[in-house]
Protein backbone atom coordinates (compact mmCIF):
# COMPACT_ATOMS: atom_id res chain seq x y z
CA UNK A 1 0.00 0.00 0.00
CA UNK A 2 0.90 3.43 -0.84
CA UNK A 3 1.85 6.07 1.78
CA UNK A 4 -0.26 9.02 1.97
CA UNK A 5 0.92 11.65 -0.13
CA UNK A 6 0.28 15.46 1.04
CA UNK A 7 -1.32 17.51 -1.55
CA UNK A 8 0.55 20.11 -2.84
CA UNK A 9 -0.13 24.18 -2.48
CA UNK A 10 1.47 26.35 -5.13
CA UNK A 11 1.90 30.26 -3.81
CA UNK A 12 0.47 33.43 -5.49
CA UNK A 13 0.11 32.11 -9.24
CA UNK A 14 -0.71 35.49 -10.41
CA UNK A 15 3.01 36.82 -9.39
CA UNK A 16 5.87 36.04 -11.62
CA UNK A 17 3.17 33.62 -14.06
CA UNK A 18 4.47 31.78 -15.65
CA UNK A 19 5.80 29.56 -12.86
CA UNK A 20 4.50 27.30 -10.80
CA UNK A 21 3.46 24.18 -12.80
CA UNK A 22 6.28 23.27 -14.92
CA UNK A 23 8.46 24.21 -11.50
CA UNK A 24 9.78 27.31 -12.76
CA UNK A 25 10.75 29.24 -9.76
CA UNK A 26 13.44 27.79 -7.08
CA UNK A 27 10.63 28.58 -4.31
CA UNK A 28 8.24 25.74 -6.17
CA UNK A 29 11.03 23.45 -6.81
CA UNK A 30 12.00 23.41 -3.19
CA UNK A 31 7.93 23.20 -2.49
CA UNK A 32 7.64 20.24 -4.29
CA UNK A 33 11.27 18.45 -2.92
CA UNK A 34 10.37 19.00 0.48
CA UNK A 35 6.85 17.38 0.20
CA UNK A 36 7.39 14.41 -2.00
CA UNK A 37 11.59 14.05 -2.40
CA UNK A 38 10.83 10.61 -3.74
CA UNK A 39 8.70 12.15 -6.30
CA UNK A 40 10.35 15.43 -6.79
CA UNK A 41 12.94 13.88 -10.17
CA UNK A 42 9.93 12.80 -12.16
CA UNK A 43 8.96 16.91 -12.04
CA UNK A 44 11.94 18.28 -12.27
CA UNK A 45 13.04 18.76 -15.94
CA UNK A 46 15.69 21.31 -16.14
CA UNK A 47 16.21 21.56 -19.59
CA UNK A 48 12.83 22.62 -20.23
CA UNK A 49 12.58 25.29 -18.00
CA UNK A 50 16.14 26.72 -19.71
CA UNK A 51 14.18 26.47 -23.27
CA UNK A 52 11.29 28.04 -21.52
CA UNK A 53 13.28 31.17 -20.23
CA UNK A 54 14.64 31.46 -23.60
CA UNK A 55 11.26 32.64 -24.97
CA UNK A 56 9.38 33.92 -22.29
CA UNK A 57 11.16 37.26 -21.46
CA UNK A 58 11.57 37.77 -25.07
CA UNK A 59 7.69 37.46 -25.54
CA UNK A 60 6.89 39.55 -22.69
CA UNK A 61 9.08 42.42 -24.32
CA UNK A 62 7.81 42.16 -27.98
CA UNK A 63 4.06 42.42 -26.48
CA UNK A 64 5.35 45.64 -24.61
CA UNK A 65 6.54 47.00 -27.89
CA UNK A 66 3.42 46.08 -30.01
CA UNK A 67 0.76 46.96 -27.53
CA UNK A 68 2.55 50.77 -26.79
CA UNK A 69 2.62 51.54 -30.08
CA UNK A 70 -1.15 50.63 -31.14
CA UNK A 71 -2.03 52.31 -27.31
CA UNK A 72 -0.77 55.71 -29.04
CA UNK A 73 -2.43 55.32 -31.85
CA UNK A 74 -5.67 55.36 -30.40
CA UNK A 75 -4.97 58.01 -27.93
CA UNK A 76 -4.03 60.19 -30.44
CA UNK A 77 -7.07 59.32 -33.11
CA UNK A 78 -9.43 59.79 -29.80
CA UNK A 79 -7.95 63.51 -28.72
CA UNK A 80 -7.73 64.40 -32.41
CA UNK A 81 -11.73 63.36 -32.96
CA UNK A 82 -12.97 64.67 -29.25
CA UNK A 83 -11.46 68.52 -29.85
CA UNK A 84 -12.69 68.22 -33.77
CA UNK A 85 -16.00 68.00 -31.91
CA UNK A 86 -15.51 70.38 -29.30
CA UNK A 87 -14.69 73.40 -31.94
CA UNK A 88 -18.44 73.48 -32.71
CA UNK A 89 -19.31 75.42 -29.41
CA UNK A 90 -18.07 78.72 -30.29
CA UNK A 91 -17.63 79.60 -33.62
CA UNK A 92 -15.20 82.60 -32.84
CA UNK A 93 -12.29 79.78 -32.02
CA UNK A 94 -13.54 77.02 -34.63
CA UNK A 95 -10.65 77.30 -36.68
CA UNK A 96 -7.82 77.26 -33.66
CA UNK A 97 -9.39 74.21 -32.08
CA UNK A 98 -9.50 72.56 -35.52
CA UNK A 99 -6.09 73.05 -36.08
CA UNK A 100 -5.24 71.74 -32.66
CA UNK A 101 -7.44 68.10 -33.61
CA UNK A 102 -5.72 68.55 -36.85
CA UNK A 103 -2.49 68.25 -34.96
CA UNK A 104 -3.65 65.39 -32.93
CA UNK A 105 -4.95 63.26 -36.12
CA UNK A 106 -1.74 63.94 -37.74
CA UNK A 107 0.55 62.43 -34.90
CA UNK A 108 -2.37 59.46 -34.35
CA UNK A 109 -1.80 58.48 -37.99
CA UNK A 110 2.06 58.78 -37.62
CA UNK A 111 1.77 56.55 -34.94
CA UNK A 112 -0.29 54.13 -36.88
CA UNK A 113 1.91 53.94 -39.76
CA UNK A 114 4.63 53.35 -36.55
CA UNK A 115 2.74 50.47 -35.73
CA UNK A 116 2.24 48.99 -39.03
CA UNK A 117 6.30 48.87 -39.89
CA UNK A 118 6.71 47.70 -36.33
CA UNK A 119 4.15 44.54 -36.52
CA UNK A 120 7.08 42.36 -36.54
CA UNK A 121 6.91 42.70 -32.84
CA UNK A 122 3.61 40.95 -32.72
CA UNK A 123 4.71 38.07 -34.53
CA UNK A 124 7.84 37.81 -32.57
CA UNK A 125 5.74 38.04 -29.41
CA UNK A 126 3.36 34.94 -30.73
CA UNK A 127 5.85 33.26 -31.67
CA UNK A 128 7.48 33.25 -28.82
CA UNK A 129 4.42 33.13 -26.65
CA UNK A 130 3.35 29.63 -29.03
CA UNK A 131 6.65 27.84 -27.85
CA UNK A 132 6.13 28.78 -23.90
CA UNK A 133 2.82 27.32 -24.28
CA UNK A 134 4.04 24.19 -26.42
CA UNK A 135 6.90 23.50 -23.77
CA UNK A 136 4.49 24.07 -21.03
CA UNK A 137 2.03 21.09 -22.90
CA UNK A 138 5.09 18.84 -23.79
CA UNK A 139 6.09 18.69 -20.06
CA UNK A 140 2.39 17.61 -19.57
CA UNK A 141 1.77 15.75 -22.63
CA UNK A 142 5.27 13.09 -21.92
CA UNK A 143 4.69 12.63 -18.30
CA UNK A 144 1.19 11.54 -18.88
CA UNK A 145 2.10 9.66 -22.08
CA UNK A 146 4.64 8.02 -19.88
CA UNK A 147 3.07 7.93 -16.61
CA UNK A 148 3.55 4.59 -15.82
CA UNK A 149 7.43 4.28 -16.56
CA UNK A 150 7.49 7.47 -14.46
CA UNK A 151 5.88 5.68 -11.78
CA UNK A 152 8.21 2.76 -11.96
CA UNK A 153 10.93 5.52 -12.04
CA UNK A 154 10.43 6.64 -8.43
CA UNK A 155 11.48 3.16 -7.26
CA UNK A 156 13.78 1.72 -9.24
CA UNK A 157 17.12 3.75 -10.50
CA UNK A 158 17.20 2.36 -13.58
CA UNK A 159 14.04 2.96 -14.60
CA UNK A 160 14.60 6.81 -13.53
CA UNK A 161 17.31 6.69 -16.40
CA UNK A 162 15.16 5.07 -19.16
CA UNK A 163 13.14 7.87 -17.74
CA UNK A 164 15.66 10.82 -17.93
CA UNK A 165 16.67 9.49 -21.27
CA UNK A 166 13.43 9.32 -23.13
CA UNK A 167 12.19 12.30 -21.99
CA UNK A 168 15.64 13.84 -23.42
CA UNK A 169 15.28 12.42 -26.69
CA UNK A 170 11.65 13.79 -27.45
CA UNK A 171 12.61 16.74 -25.81
CA UNK A 172 15.76 17.22 -28.76
CA UNK A 173 13.33 16.23 -31.27
CA UNK A 174 10.87 18.71 -30.66
CA UNK A 175 13.25 21.71 -30.61
CA UNK A 176 14.29 20.74 -34.41
CA UNK A 177 11.20 22.34 -34.90
CA UNK A 178 12.14 25.65 -34.05
CA UNK A 179 13.27 26.30 -36.77
CA UNK A 180 9.82 26.48 -38.69
CA UNK A 181 7.74 28.68 -36.30
CA UNK A 182 6.28 30.53 -38.59
CA UNK A 183 5.31 27.59 -40.17
CA UNK A 184 3.60 26.09 -37.03
CA UNK A 185 2.06 28.79 -35.66
CA UNK A 186 -0.03 29.50 -39.20
CA UNK A 187 -0.63 25.92 -39.45
CA UNK A 188 -2.00 25.93 -35.56
CA UNK A 189 -4.09 29.05 -36.39
CA UNK A 190 -5.52 27.07 -39.32
CA UNK A 191 -6.32 24.01 -37.62
CA UNK A 192 -10.22 25.00 -36.82
CA UNK A 193 -11.30 21.72 -36.14
CA UNK A 194 -8.31 21.40 -33.13
CA UNK A 195 -7.34 18.09 -34.02
CA UNK A 196 -3.84 18.32 -33.29
CA UNK A 197 -3.47 18.38 -29.29
CA UNK A 198 -0.31 16.09 -29.14
CA UNK A 199 2.72 16.79 -30.14
CA UNK A 200 4.05 13.10 -30.74
CA UNK A 201 1.72 11.48 -33.04
CA UNK A 202 1.95 8.36 -30.41
CA UNK A 203 0.07 10.18 -28.09
CA UNK A 204 -2.96 10.17 -30.07
CA UNK A 205 -4.18 7.18 -28.09
CA UNK A 206 -4.27 6.37 -24.69
CA UNK A 207 -2.54 3.72 -23.43
CA UNK A 208 -3.61 0.81 -21.10
CA UNK A 209 -1.60 1.36 -17.97
CA UNK A 210 -1.42 -0.90 -14.72
CA UNK A 211 -2.74 0.49 -11.76
CA UNK A 212 -0.67 -1.41 -9.19
CA UNK A 213 2.64 0.11 -10.04
CA UNK A 214 3.92 1.60 -6.55
CA UNK A 215 3.77 5.39 -6.64
CA UNK A 216 0.91 5.86 -9.46
CA UNK A 217 -1.54 7.28 -7.42
CA UNK A 218 0.20 9.72 -6.20
CA UNK A 219 2.07 10.49 -9.46
CA UNK A 220 -1.66 10.97 -11.00
CA UNK A 221 -2.85 13.26 -8.09
CA UNK A 222 -0.50 15.70 -7.86
CA UNK A 223 -0.50 16.00 -11.43
CA UNK A 224 -3.70 16.46 -11.55
CA UNK A 225 -3.34 19.45 -8.88
CA UNK A 226 -0.37 20.67 -10.89
CA UNK A 227 -2.40 20.68 -14.23
CA UNK A 228 -5.62 21.02 -13.78
CA UNK A 229 -5.81 22.75 -10.58
CA UNK A 230 -3.62 25.45 -11.29
CA UNK A 231 -5.01 25.79 -14.79
CA UNK A 232 -8.02 26.66 -12.81
CA UNK A 233 -6.87 29.06 -10.21
CA UNK A 234 -5.15 31.02 -12.50
CA UNK A 235 -8.08 31.82 -14.90
CA UNK A 236 -10.26 32.18 -11.47
CA UNK A 237 -7.85 34.86 -10.72
CA UNK A 238 -7.50 36.37 -14.06
CA UNK A 239 -11.14 36.59 -14.26
CA UNK A 240 -11.35 38.63 -10.95
CA UNK A 241 -7.88 41.19 -10.96
CA UNK A 242 -9.93 44.08 -11.31
CA UNK A 243 -9.63 46.45 -14.35
CA UNK A 244 -7.35 43.80 -15.97
CA UNK A 245 -9.75 41.06 -15.65
CA UNK A 246 -11.30 40.86 -19.51
CA UNK A 247 -14.48 40.36 -18.21
CA UNK A 248 -14.50 43.35 -16.13
CA UNK A 249 -13.40 45.42 -19.45
CA UNK A 250 -16.30 43.81 -21.54
CA UNK A 251 -18.72 44.93 -18.95
CA UNK A 252 -17.10 48.52 -18.55
CA UNK A 253 -16.88 49.02 -22.74
CA UNK A 254 -20.68 47.62 -22.62
CA UNK A 255 -21.76 50.08 -20.26
CA UNK A 256 -20.02 52.92 -21.83
CA UNK A 257 -21.26 51.95 -25.25
CA UNK A 258 -25.13 51.65 -23.96
CA UNK A 259 -24.70 54.52 -22.04
CA UNK A 260 -23.25 56.48 -24.82
CA UNK A 261 -26.26 55.45 -27.12
CA UNK A 262 -28.82 56.62 -24.91
CA UNK A 263 -27.64 60.04 -24.57
CA UNK A 264 -26.97 60.38 -28.18
CA UNK A 265 -30.88 59.41 -28.56
CA UNK A 266 -31.75 62.08 -25.21
CA UNK A 267 -29.90 64.93 -25.85
CA UNK A 268 -30.56 64.46 -29.77
CA UNK A 269 -34.18 64.60 -28.89
CA UNK A 270 -34.14 67.50 -26.54
CA UNK A 271 -31.97 69.51 -29.32
CA UNK A 272 -35.23 68.52 -31.54
CA UNK A 273 -37.76 69.92 -29.14
CA UNK A 274 -35.77 73.16 -28.26
CA UNK A 275 -35.57 73.95 -31.79
CA UNK A 276 -39.05 72.58 -32.88
CA UNK A 277 -40.79 74.41 -29.46
CA UNK A 278 -38.27 77.52 -29.29
CA UNK A 279 -37.72 77.30 -26.42
CA UNK A 280 -36.39 79.93 -24.06
CA UNK A 281 -33.45 79.54 -21.92
CA UNK A 282 -33.96 82.88 -20.41
CA UNK A 283 -37.42 82.89 -19.76
CA UNK A 284 -38.79 80.02 -18.14
CA UNK A 285 -42.32 81.06 -17.78
CA UNK A 286 -42.62 81.73 -21.76
CA UNK A 287 -41.98 78.32 -22.55
CA UNK A 288 -43.40 78.69 -25.57
CA UNK A 289 -43.18 82.60 -26.62
CA UNK A 290 -39.68 82.64 -26.52
CA UNK A 291 -38.39 86.60 -28.33
CA UNK A 292 -36.41 84.53 -31.12
CA UNK A 293 -36.62 81.50 -32.98
CA UNK A 294 -33.20 78.93 -31.64
CA UNK A 295 -31.77 77.95 -34.60
CA UNK A 296 -29.37 74.54 -35.53
CA UNK A 297 -26.59 77.50 -35.13
CA UNK A 298 -27.81 79.02 -32.13
CA UNK A 299 -25.27 78.39 -28.91
CA UNK A 300 -27.59 76.29 -26.78
CA UNK A 301 -28.06 74.16 -29.22
CA UNK A 302 -24.24 73.60 -30.82
CA UNK A 303 -23.46 72.51 -27.39
CA UNK A 304 -26.48 69.56 -27.33
CA UNK A 305 -25.14 68.38 -30.78
CA UNK A 306 -21.21 69.22 -29.34
CA UNK A 307 -21.76 66.51 -27.10
CA UNK A 308 -24.05 63.75 -28.87
CA UNK A 309 -20.65 64.20 -31.24
CA UNK A 310 -18.43 63.73 -28.59
CA UNK A 311 -20.44 60.58 -27.50
CA UNK A 312 -20.11 59.40 -30.96
CA UNK A 313 -16.65 59.78 -31.23
CA UNK A 314 -16.59 58.26 -27.31
CA UNK A 315 -18.64 54.80 -28.99
CA UNK A 316 -16.77 54.50 -31.82
CA UNK A 317 -13.32 54.44 -30.34
CA UNK A 318 -14.74 52.11 -27.46
CA UNK A 319 -15.74 49.49 -31.00
CA UNK A 320 -12.23 50.08 -32.57
CA UNK A 321 -10.35 49.28 -28.94
CA UNK A 322 -12.58 46.56 -28.35
CA UNK A 323 -12.15 45.57 -32.03
CA UNK A 324 -8.33 45.69 -32.38
CA UNK A 325 -8.17 44.66 -28.67
CA UNK A 326 -9.66 41.30 -29.23
CA UNK A 327 -11.50 42.55 -25.38
CA UNK A 328 -14.52 40.61 -26.49
CA UNK A 329 -12.99 37.54 -27.39
CA UNK A 330 -10.78 37.38 -24.82
CA UNK A 331 -13.65 37.62 -22.38
CA UNK A 332 -15.66 35.18 -23.93
CA UNK A 333 -12.66 32.57 -24.26
CA UNK A 334 -11.91 32.99 -20.47
CA UNK A 335 -14.87 32.55 -19.61
CA UNK A 336 -15.29 28.90 -21.89
CA UNK A 337 -11.82 27.89 -20.58
CA UNK A 338 -13.03 28.55 -16.86
CA UNK A 339 -16.32 26.50 -17.07
CA UNK A 340 -14.33 23.15 -19.09
CA UNK A 341 -11.46 22.97 -16.76
CA UNK A 342 -13.79 23.16 -13.65
CA UNK A 343 -16.16 20.87 -14.85
CA UNK A 344 -12.70 18.47 -15.69
CA UNK A 345 -11.67 19.56 -11.85
CA UNK A 346 -15.48 18.33 -10.80
CA UNK A 347 -14.71 15.14 -12.50
CA UNK A 348 -11.16 14.72 -11.37
CA UNK A 349 -11.93 14.73 -7.93
CA UNK A 350 -14.94 11.76 -7.91
CA UNK A 351 -12.90 9.93 -10.31
CA UNK A 352 -12.30 6.26 -9.29
CA UNK A 353 -9.29 5.19 -10.88
CA UNK A 354 -6.11 6.02 -12.25
CA UNK A 355 -7.63 5.22 -15.66
CA UNK A 356 -10.03 7.56 -15.62
CA UNK A 357 -8.04 10.16 -14.15
CA UNK A 358 -5.12 9.68 -17.00
CA UNK A 359 -8.15 10.06 -19.07
CA UNK A 360 -9.11 13.40 -17.49
CA UNK A 361 -5.66 15.08 -17.68
CA UNK A 362 -5.47 13.92 -21.64
CA UNK A 363 -9.14 15.78 -21.76
CA UNK A 364 -7.53 18.98 -20.24
CA UNK A 365 -4.45 19.08 -22.82
CA UNK A 366 -6.81 18.95 -25.71
CA UNK A 367 -8.26 21.86 -23.75
CA UNK A 368 -5.24 23.98 -23.56
CA UNK A 369 -4.59 23.70 -27.33
CA UNK A 370 -8.08 24.59 -28.09
CA UNK A 371 -7.20 27.66 -25.79
CA UNK A 372 -3.84 28.49 -27.15
CA UNK A 373 -4.98 28.11 -30.87
CA UNK A 374 -7.97 30.65 -29.78
CA UNK A 375 -5.76 32.99 -28.20
CA UNK A 376 -3.04 32.86 -31.00
CA UNK A 377 -6.12 33.05 -33.77
CA UNK A 378 -7.42 36.24 -31.78
CA UNK A 379 -3.97 38.03 -31.47
CA UNK A 380 -3.50 37.33 -34.69
CA UNK A 381 -6.48 39.67 -36.04
CA UNK A 382 -6.02 42.21 -33.21
CA UNK A 383 -4.81 45.05 -34.59
CA UNK A 384 -3.06 46.28 -31.15
CA UNK A 385 -2.82 43.34 -28.83
CA UNK A 386 -4.03 42.83 -25.44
Amino acid sequence: MEAPHEEIEFDDLLKDWPNDDILFTEEARAQVKRQHPDLYPIFDWPEIRVEFKQHDQPALKAKALNVKSGRLTLIFSFLGLAISALSTVNLNYESQVRSIAEIFLLIGIMCGLWHLWRSRHKKNWLGHRFWTERLRQFYFQFLINNIELAAQATVNAEKLQEYENKRSVELEELLKQKSKTAILLEETIDDLAETSPWMNSEWDDENQINENVPNLVALIDILGRQRIGIQKEYVSKVMKSGFKSPIKRQEMFDNIINFSTVGMIVISAIAGIVMLTNFNFVDFNNFWTPKERLEISSGPVRTMFCFVALLGVLVAMIKAIDQSLSISASAERYKWYLASVSDLDNRFGIAQSSTQKIRLLRELERLSYQEMRRFLNSNMKAKFGV
